[in-house]
């Protein structure tokens, strides 16, 4: 399992409970299948950066809330090589 996916899903389902939404309500406002948005919070698959985008809108939480952990690792293997 990917790192960076991980901890995506991990931020994407605490915004999504201090929100109060349900993971159906957000795979309807996404427009995708709440199986996919259920892999999206377990870390099996990722979203599109147009999604993405939308999920931030709805949660009201910036995109560098969600992808810090990824810009952190891109930051750290940039430095390493």
């Amino acid at each position: 399992m990917e790192d960076y996916k991980y901890e995506i899903g991990l931020r994407l389902k605490q915004a999504r409970k201090d929100n109060g939404l349900t993971q159906e309500k957000i795979s309807e406002l996404l427009g995708i299948s709440q199986k996919h948005y259920s892999e999206v919070e377990r870390s099996i698959t990722g979203l599109s950066v147009k999604h993405l985008i939308k999920i931030s809108d709805i949660l009201s939480v910036s995109l560098d809330y969600i992808l810090k952990v990824v810009i952190s690792e891109n930051i750290s293997q940039s430095v390493k090589t």
